[in-house]
């Protein structure tokens, strides 16, 4: 029996009061729910308080919560379970737009080679693909190669850097969905995070990935509050460690002369 730990949207009845969170109004009640494999739990649950109630429905570890329409899932360590990711990259492959961490900010993600999906992220964003890179995060060296033209320079920088906080750009390979063929260019990203990189590994391809707008430092560390933020415009998010706030080094590969485009979290020697 898995134990889950969920953050609601509760309402507690004594002062009308409602919240994203795993605590009662009342400052007593913590809602824990033990997933019996069922696929509809349909479950109501009480705090002790006899004032804090929530409604909730399980479709295998990916919390519905009624009133809350993003589906939420808690990881510990950086990594989710298996189970957890095979049942996310399912998702992203149906062409559902996720909140995934990083090594470095948050990422609004989704399956990369899903047109339908890739242009629901650019509209949520306000990307145009003809003036912005667009950026896709590989399991290893060797997905990137599907995707992009790596040369040797660019090879052996990837090799000594990845998995890290950086984008390259490199030439796009053929195989990825028009948005990209519009500048003919790829951001490359092999995070050190095991939680991106797994699902990637479970979809079988990339995931397209911008950072998460906000506007103070606690709205991309804490994704409780990037849950609050991205309510009705995303499908779901992972919630794992807290985010950071600095962006990623950016280096232009697309040349013989390796440039770097963007100062980010790491120096990179070149």
């Amino acid at each position: 029996m898995d134990i889950i730990e969920i953050f609601v949207n509760l309402q507690c009845e004594k002062n009308g009061s409602k919240f994203l969170t795993n605590r009662g109004a009342c400052g007593a009640c913590f809602i824990t729910l033990f997933d019996s494999g069922d696929d509809d739990l349909g479950s109501t649950l009480g705090g002790a308080c006899g004032a804090c109630f929530i409604t909730l429905f399980d479709s295998g570890n990916l919390l519905n919560i009624f009133g809350y329409s993003m589906k939420s899932v808690k990881i510990w360590n950086d990594t989710p379970s298996d189970k957890q990711a095979q049942q996310i990259a399912e998702r992203l492959k149906d062409g559902e737009v996720w909140i995934i961490p990083t090594d470095s900010v948050y990422g609004i993600m989704c399956d990369a080679l899903n047109q339908k999906a890739v242009r629901s992220v650019c509209e949520l964003k306000g990307i145009n693909p003809e003036k912005n890179h667009l950026s896709i995060i590989c399991n290893d060296i060797s997905m990137a190669a599907e995707y992009a033209r790596i040369g040797d320079k660019t090879f052996t920088l990837m090799r000594e850097n990845t998995p890290g906080p950086i984008t390259f750009i490199c030439k796009a390979q053929s195989n990825l969905p028009k948005e990209f063929k519009k500048r003919k260019t790829v951001g490359i990203r092999i995070p050190d995070n095991h939680t991106a990189r797994m699902i990637t590994e479970k979809l079988g391809n990339p995931l397209l990935t911008t950072t998460i707008d906000f506007e103070d430092d606690d709205y991309a560390r804490n994704p409780e509050l990037i849950m609050e933020a991205y309510e009705g415009k995303v499908d779901g998010i992972i919630m794992g460690e807290d985010g950071g706030t600095e962006l990623t080094t950016v280096i232009d590969c697309t040349e013989d002369s390796l440039n770097i485009i963007r100062e980010g979290i790491v120096d990179v020697d070149i």
